[in-house]
């Protein structure tokens, strides 16, 4: 699933060739975010691990037996990825169970032991998210199928959790737990036992307990802290002092799609976890930074499954982008993040954004419209010119001579959220725009222009508009 990519120019190919040898190939240190085309690292990975969240498996209505419009299927691809890819560890970040019943995240044990057996390997590095704890009370789920207190103990996750969690998945439950997987570390904190989201002075009590550890030292190898939400600015103020740190969180259901999933976070590195829950999720917020309107056709950018492969080497870390609704595939270019020049900037907006490039249109393609009923409707063809940048919306501005104002929309790009390959239509978009909206005047021009999720933008392609 090693989809990777550079920079296409002649200007973006100089610049992974620099920034090959800040990962050890050349002599000259400069910084890069997604894998060369064709490139494969020729060191072994000290460390693999797989990582995802938000699967929401729910029971039936009787709280205790499979629902199957939740299957297990998207979770056992993930989990199935990850054996192939010879994973040490797994990551799941919580909300395992959608509605809080303890038979979820037994179905997960399940499913687990299917692919893994009962060998102690993988480590699991598990958290539980808001839903495994109070997800029973959310319509009074639970309540309302046991109302005998005793049979509500019985089947509720949250009640008497630890002991479930022993039970389930054969290890013990602690709030903060510390592990060390091929000599990286890795620090979790479970969702409060009390329904609340976190006790943030209790991590940053940990992080000041071993802050004089030789491997929370800022220039020793990373080390993880694996949380169901990202940090809150106490715990961000802790994990400032920690410049290795990289955290994992889901929570926000995110498509891998999307770049800005990796990024800072309150001056820290983060990687935020995609959802892989049965529904699918947009994990689109409807405006990104570069978008000045709303953008327009979320149902049209697909619902994924995703899941992260991670792999940890001497001076750089890759993380592969699967995605699960359709069998397996990629989402696009490996990311790539250079340790030697420090996280903070590996993971700078402005780093991702060198090396995202840009989406462009195929030489020759042109959008088209028709006028129906009161809209006209634009065909827009997959901006998939640069294999290496995959489009992530367009921007499509109607002008017109003599009128200084100009209409701006955006649109996702159909199947944006799903494997490459995979877009249904061929990738081709729609958009509808009222007849209302356009500019007083019988010829217009239309120019849309491909755009990626960090808003860079290629070339526009352009077309007149006679008699709407």
């Amino acid at each position: 699933m090693n989809k990777s990519s550079c920079l296409s120019t002649t200007t973006r190919r100089n610049f992974c060739a620099l920034a090959l040898a800040s990962i050890g190939i050349g002599a000259i240190s400069k910084q890069i975010f997604a894998a060369p085309s064709g490139w494969k690292p020729t060191q072994k990975p000290k460390l693999i691990f797989g990582a995802l969240s938000d699967t929401h498996i729910r029971t039936a209505w009787d709280g205790k037996s499979r629902y199957w419009r939740f299957p297990l299927k998207y979770f056992k691809s993930a989990l199935e990825y990850f054996k192939a890819s010879n994973i040490d560890a797994v990551v799941h970040c919580g909300d395992f169970a959608h509605r809080g019943m303890a038979a979820s995240m037994q179905f997960h044990a399940e499913t687990w032991q299917e692919v893994f057996g009962n060998s102690n390997t993988p480590e699991k590095l598990f958290v539980s998210g808001n839903h495994d704890i109070i997800g029973g009370i959310y319509n009074n789920f639970a309540g309302g199928i046991f109302p005998n207190a005793n049979e509500y103990n019985a089947h509720v996750f949250g009640v008497d959790t630890a002991k479930k969690w022993e039970k389930i998945w054969g290890e013990k439950y602690n709030p903060i737990w510390h592990k060390v997987v091929g000599g990286y570390h890795f620090i979790g904190q479970h969702w409060g036992a009390d329904g609340s989201q976190y006790n943030e002075s209790d991590m940053v009590a940990f992080l000041n307990k071993h802050s004089n550890d030789p491997w929370m030292h800022p220039n020793s190898k990373p080390f993880f802290i694996v949380r169901h939400v990202a940090p809150g600015s106490l715990l961000s103020k802790a994990i400032n002092k920690h410049p290795n740190a990289i955290t994992l969180f889901g929570h926000a259901h995110g498509s891998a799609a999307n770049w800005n999933m990796a990024r800072l976070h309150r001056g820290n590195a983060v990687i935020e976890v995609p959802s892989c829950e049965p529904r699918g999720t947009g994990g689109l917020a409807g405006t990104l930074p570069f978008s000045k309107v709303k953008i327009e056709g979320e149902l049209a950018a697909g619902s994924p499954r995703c899941a992260y492969v991670i792999k940890v080497y001497d001076n750089f870390i890759l993380v592969e982008r699967g995605e699960f609704s359709n069998g397996k595939g990629s989402l696009g270019p490996d990311w790539i993040f250079p340790l030697k020049e420090g996280l903070q900037k590996s993971f700078s907006v402005e780093t991702r954004k060198t090396a995202i490039g840009s989406p462009q249109f195929a030489r020759g393609s042109k959008p088209a419209f028709t006028v129906k009923e009161d809209k006209l409707q634009i065909t827009i063809p997959c901006a998939n010119g640069n294999k290496n940048s995959r489009v992530y919306a367009y921007e499509a501005t109607i002008s017109a001579i003599g009128i200084a104002t100009k209409l701006l929309k955006c649109v996702f790009a159909e199947g944006l959220n799903l494997a490459i390959g995979s877009e249904p239509n061929k990738g081709v978009t729609s958009l509808d725009i009222p007849l209302t909206e356009l500019p007083a005047r019988k010829n217009l021009t239309l120019a849309v222009q491909p755009v990626s999720s960090l808003g860079t933008k290629g070339k526009p392609i352009t077309l007149r508009i006679n008699k709407v």
